[in-house]
């Protein structure tokens, strides 16, 4: 008996032995949705442009953040940015252009920490290689090199109506920031950031560094980029503004006193724009042959000196409360409006100059009104066909008997008295 239970149990442990699938095949079962559901996550890379340069000190640059879907289709992207407080400052926290529809964190930030956030949705989600989420000024503060950094904590979500989180890949960007020579002043200005942008502003402030050995400063600002100040102290201060420039491409030019001599002259140029672009009146084709009433509208603005940026066209429809207002979206003519052929709508296109000045065209939309010219065409051809039943084909001499004898009665009437 017990030869017999031995001979079991070691017959058993032979098959656990030799069988090792059999044994752990139980055990080791895999769900393929498991798997399934635990497959790579969607990529994507949040990067800078330019990612390296060398500046001069006292200067401003401009740093784009860029998001590069990768055939995704993202939708909300919360954005964060390091960078070096002891060489840089954030001089303007946010270009205008932008991917974002809608805004859900303001760009935020913080010259003492050295950081910006900023946030936003993008309507409708979007895949692209390079799509602009802000611009960032910095001001540079002192020499030697620098990088500006993506945060950790950025995230971006995908338009898959679950806001499944994507994995992404953060850039960085490295610059060298150096003096300026010796013997000439670097000269800038908060007010014309940029020498060969337009401006609106027709008040320009100049800035440029205070030399210690200097004793003064010659300058001048007229339409000549090549003009050399004369040899005379304009100022002792290392700034300076005008009033009410006109408008054009002006230098602004300076030099510094140093002892008995004169140092090299530096120049600035800037350009202002004030006036609006011209007076234009859109025009609203109906499209011909369209399946149903579709409307072209057709527009075009003319500026002389900076000229044109952008256009943005909203609308109003006549059903709308008085005091709504219309949401304006960035279009190109010509533009397919999009209204369904039913409500009376007023259009309304802005057009921007370069220099951000703006005009309003405007022009309505009533696609009624065909049936109402029906309806008062043949209503006033039956109340022709009515005059002309009652008083025949003579209606004038039927009205000037009307008036004699109206006439007549009211001459009897004064006989009588």
């Amino acid at each position: 008996m017990i030869f017999k239970n031995t001979y079991i149990i070691s017959f058993l442990l032979g098959i656990i032995l030799f069988n090792p699938i059999y044994a752990f095949a139980v055990t080791n079962n895999i769900n393929p949705q498991a798997v399934s559901s635990n497959s790579e996550s969607a990529k994507a890379q949040i990067y800078l442009s330019p990612r390296s340069g060398s500046f001069l000190v006292g200067s401003i640059f401009e740093v784009g953040v860029y998001l590069d879907t990768r055939g995704s289709s993202i939708n909300t992207v919360d954005l964060g940015i390091n960078f070096d407080t002891k060489k840089l400052a954030v001089s303007k926290p946010s270009g205008g252009k932008s991917i974002f529809g809608e805004l859900t964190e303001a760009p935020t930030y913080n010259n003492t920490t050295g950081v910006l956030s900023m946030g936003g949705i993008i309507n409708g989600g979007i895949v692209t290689s390079s799509g602009l989420i802000t611009t960032i000024s910095f001001k540079i503060l002192s020499a030697g090199d620098s990088s500006i950094t993506i945060s950790k904590n950025t995230t971006a979500y995908l338009n898959d109506g679950s806001g499944t989180q994507v994995s992404l890949t953060l850039g960085r960007a490295e610059f060298n920031f150096r003096n300026v020579i010796s013997d000439g002043v670097s000269v800038h200005s908060d007010t014309h950031q940029f020498s060969d942008n337009w401006y609106n502003n027709n008040n320009p402030i100049f800035t440029w560094e205070n030399f210690k050995e200097s004793s003064g400063y010659s300058i001048i600002l007229d339409t000549n980029p090549n003009t050399t100040p004369e040899n005379t102290v304009t100022t002792t201060k290392n700034t300076y503004s005008y009033n009410k420039v006109d408008d054009g491409i002006w230098y602004f030019h300076i030099k510094s006193k140093e002892g008995d001599s004169w140092g090299n002259t530096a120049h600035y140029k800037i350009k202002i724009d004030t006036i609006s672009p011209e007076k234009f009146k859109p025009v609203i084709n109906k499209i011909a042959g369209a399946s149903k009433d579709e409307y072209l509208l057709i527009f075009n603005a003319e500026d002389t000196l900076s000229g044109i940026d952008h256009y943005e066209v909203g609308m109003l429809k006549s059903n709308r409360d008085k005091n709504s207002l219309p949401v304006f979206v960035q279009a190109e003519s010509p533009y397919v409006l999009p209204v369904d052929g039913s409500d009376n709508i007023k259009v309304i296109v802005k057009a921007y100059d370069t220099a951000g000045n703006v005009i309003e065209g405007n022009t309505s939309l009533y696609p009624n009104r065909t049936n109402i010219y029906i309806f008062l065409a043949v209503f006033i051809a039956f109340i022709l066909l009515i005059i002309h039943y009652i008083f025949g084909h003579h209606i004038g001499r039927n009205i000037q008997k009307a008036y004699l004898y109206f006439k007549n009665i009211s001459k009897k009437d004064e006989e009588s008295l």
